[in-house]
């Protein structure tokens, strides 16, 4: 059975995370049927995404990434 047409795999891209084991990276997926729909849930759930699309934050992390 097909859910959705998109989904939207996010791993935490702060320096704490970014430096620990990538079993400990905090991570998430979002499904849904377009990129801002899932970016929608996401931003929701408290993660941050840059404009460029590349990198992002989890909930109560480091804010400092990328533009």
């Amino acid at each position: 059975m097909i859910t959705s047409g998109y989904t939207l795999a996010l791993y935490c891209d702060c320096s704490k995370c970014k430096k620990d084991n990538y079993h400990f990276q905090t991570k998430a997926e979002y499904v849904g049927e377009t990129f801002a729909e899932c970016a929608k849930q996401a931003r929701q759930d408290g993660w941050t995404i840059s404009r460029c699309k590349r990198y992002c934050s989890a909930p109560n992390h480091s804010k400092a990434i990328k533009e």
